[in-house]
């Protein structure tokens, strides 16, 4: 029995670190921070003077302005990276975000962090 609970264990830890694997992290010493309640939901990150690196995200339409927060996360994970991000902004604390895929032609944030 005990090996089964490791071994699930040990199942759900590597799941649960490649869906949070990130393509790239970027520090963001200012930015500003959008919240929009069309369609779908989205939050958006523009980064102040400093472009977006968007070369995972090429393509018809891809749009290099801006970093968006994944909507396939969770309702809550997506409120805790808002929250994160709107903490980060209010106190003008750096973040540093996590990028992998794309979100709407633009790299899709999927963690944030205030540094």
């Amino acid at each position: 029995m005990r090996i089964l609970i490791f071994s699930l264990f040990i199942g759900m830890a590597s799941v649960s670190s490649t869906i949070h694997a990130a393509d790239q992290s970027i520090t963001l010493n200012d930015f500003e921070l959008w919240s929009t309640t069309y369609a779908t939901d989205t939050i958006r990150v523009f980064p102040t003077g400093i472009p977006v690196n968007n070369s995972s995200c090429s393509g018809a339409g891809s749009n290099p302005d801006s970093y968006m927060v994944k909507t396939t996360l969770s309702p809550a994970a997506i409120s805790r990276i808002y929250a994160t991000l709107l903490s980060a902004k209010m106190s003008g604390k750096p973040v540093v975000i996590y990028t992998s895929g794309c979100e709407d032609n633009r790299p899709a944030i999927l963690t944030v962090m205030i540094k």
